[in-house]
């Protein structure tokens, strides 16, 4: 038995969002402030974005997660217990899909790199 999303990408293209982080800079959102965070603390803009992408066709959404990992929450100073992890993406999915809204989510993640610092040059 095929499973129902591989039945879907073989019935054509898959239309999906894109560039998060470009919508929440049109909306205010300085780029240096840890746009996975706003998962926690102004859902309703992420979910806000999800929609329009929705209401324009999108059938995936991807999760507001590309940095919500350990290492680059800890460098944008939210803590671990309550910073945003993977899961917390797919529950504002979840709450869109409620709504009637999108049924399928791609999560996202960056390279789980490390930067450095060395005297005053900064090596990523």
């Amino acid at each position: 038995m095929t499973h129902p999303f591989l039945q879907r990408l073989d019935a054509g293209v898959l239309l999906a969002d894109g560039a998060m982080g470009t919508q929440l800079y049109a909306r205010g959102i300085p780029f240096d402030q840890c746009f996975d965070e706003l998962n926690l603390s102004n859902p309703s803009l992420v979910q806000d974005i999800h929609r329009e992408y929705i209401r324009a066709g999108a059938e995936m959404i991807e999760t507001n997660t590309f940095g919500a990992n350990r290492f680059k929450l800890a460098a944008d100073g939210a803590h671990a217990t309550r910073g945003p992890g993977p899961g917390q993406g797919e529950v504002l999915r979840g709450r869109l899909s409620d709504r009637g809204g999108c049924r399928r989510a791609a999560g996202q993640s960056a390279p789980l790199r490390r930067e450095r610092r060395v005297g005053s040059r900064h090596y990523g």
